[in-house]
């Protein structure tokens, strides 16, 4: 029953997220809200993402104190600070892109799927992360607990584990800390299944912390968004982090 679930769960999302992530320069626009224990926004931000191949990106904000451009043409990550007429130059990091891209890339690989309770007439695929494991730790206990060499991270073969040393094994892990950390503890996608359509995605942390991202409008729109135009900027003093 679970793994049919999942399977419909998998099911869903491949349908509503082929129609972003198999088109190069597709844009979506939304309002970003966020909230935790001692915050909660009054309004919105607006904000657009454009999605390209190869993993570059354009993305925006808009608020009542500042506009902030962010973009990855595939060889550096320029962010632009228009208050402070500034455009920062760095490497791109794991750290570095808008959460929603991790979703769109990495949802069949980084995260369990279930369907939800029904919201509004529209279906809820809950996201759980998958544990990731620290290389160094794993191995250490793979090699302290005598398993097979072969179970050694990165390349692991498939002869699996039985569930007595697959216990043995989680409580050095635990120990030993060998889990990446990740603050994620639940992503809602809610999708309009009737129109195959991504109305919101909800992610909540281990702080407390909710972002929303609301999906105002889908469209496209050409690679001319990730080059920086000189005339606009001339002003603007550039920050080189590499």
């Amino acid at each position: 029953m679970l793994l049919a679930q999942n399977q419909q769960a998998e099911k869903i999302l491949n349908t509503v997220f082929s129609e972003i992530v198999n088109k190069n320069g597709v844009s979506i626009e939304f309002d970003y809200w966020f909230e935790n224990s001692s915050y909660q926004m009054e309004k919105p931000i607006t904000g657009m993402i454009v999605l390209y191949a190869n993993n570059k990106f354009y993305l925006e904000f808009y608020s009542e104190e500042n506009k902030i451009i962010q973009m990855y043409d595939g060889e550096a990550l320029s962010t632009i600070l228009i208050e402070e007429k500034e455009i920062q130059i760095d490497h791109l990091t794991e750290e570095s892109g808008f959460f929603i891209q991790d979703i769109f890339n990495n949802y069949k690989f980084k995260f369990h799927s279930n369907i939800g309770q029904p919201l509004n007439k529209n279906t809820i695929i809950n996201l759980t992360p998958i544990k990731e494991y620290k290389k160094e730790e794993y191995n250490n206990c793979i090699d302290e607990l005598q398993l097979p060499n072969c179970l050694k991270l990165p390349k692991q073969c498939r002869i699996g584990i039985d569930s007595i040393n697959q216990k043995l094994l989680d409580d050095c892990l635990q120990v030993k800390k060998g889990y990446q950390k990740n603050n994620v503890l639940n992503i809602a996608i809610e999708i309009d299944t009737l129109m195959n359509k991504l109305i919101s995605i909800t992610q909540l942390d281990e702080y407390q912390g909710k972002t929303q991202i609301v999906i105002n409008k889908l469209g496209r729109e050409d690679e001319n968004y990730l080059k920086i135009d000189s005339t606009i900027y001339k002003d603007f003093e550039i920050i080189d982090l590499r």
